[in-house]
């Protein structure tokens, strides 16, 4: 889009050097309005400058997350910022939004500070579980002493390690966080929170670092918003994992009766 500058004269005419150079300021103010509104419509970006979407694909663009694993990845997969809504008002103070699909960052606050995990824990605790026991293996629940969150366990039932899974991650039960720590083949609870950080590290927790298996506040018990994304994208890969999340509302029951 140019503005045509030149005035209209008789043939043989040429303009005087005031006409050219008004002509000139107001197409290169054109030119300045075009370029602004293009990029303003490839980007957007809020005022904390950290949330942008992509309206068209680049093969050049640049992101905080390789593609590289990402197979048969399309066009279609990237978001496209639609216009006439207010940016939401984040309270939080740290936070780290990602598209799964294409593995672009939406959002990001404060995302590798690290901060108290709390119940979200769990969902570590529950891939280690996973690996480490068959779901239909039977426990005989140990006498245990455990603060917040539990789903009753008594002493001496016999319960199923898929169910203490359903009572840790849909009644966030700390109770069932300690019974399958304790059972843990290797050491017990120490080699349980051990296998915790060897496999923070293997899926790429790089800021993360557990002391229990329920995520009560203790010292050094500690993660990120970015640490708690990657993990929760790594778990629900697990068909067993991501059926127990979408889980409302179970009933379990011991099955020897006594509960």
């Amino acid at each position: 889009m140019l503005c045509h500058f030149f005035a209209r004269t008789k043939i043989g005419e040429k303009c005087n050097q005031k006409n050219i150079i008004f002509f000139v300021i107001v197409n290169f103010l054109c030119l300045v309005v075009f370029v602004f509104f293009h990029v303003k419509n490839t980007l957007f970006f809020d005022k904390q400058k950290s949330l942008f979407v992509l309206k068209d694909f680049h093969d050049n663009i640049k992101t905080s997350q390789s593609f590289s694993d990402l197979p048969n990845l399309k066009k279609s997969n990237f978001p496209v910022k639609k216009f006439g809504f207010d940016i939401p008002q984040f309270t939080a103070f740290s936070i780290f939004a990602m598209d799964i699909s294409s593995g672009m960052v939406l959002f990001e606050k404060n995302s590798e500070i690290q901060v108290l995990p709390a119940s979200t824990t769990k969902i570590m605790t529950a891939l280690v579980a996973m690996e480490s026991y068959d779901i239909d293996q039977i426990i005989i629940i140990p006498k245990i002493k455990t603060k917040g969150q539990k789903m009753g366990l008594i002493a001496g039932e016999k319960i199923s390690v898929r169910d203490l899974i359903y009572g840790l991650l849909v009644f966030s039960a700390n109770d069932a966080a300690e019974v399958l720590a304790y059972y843990y083949p290797l050491d017990g609870r120490n080699g349980f929170i051990k296998r915790m950080n060897e496999k923070a590290k293997e899926v790429g927790m790089v800021n993360t670092s557990f002391k229990n298996p329920t995520g009560l506040d203790e010292p050094g018990h500690l993660s990120t918003a970015k640490d708690m994304v990657i993990l929760s994208v790594h778990a629900m890969k697990n068909d067993f994992f991501a059926s127990v999340v979408k889980t409302k509302n179970i009933t379990i029951r011991s099955l020897d009766g006594m509960y």
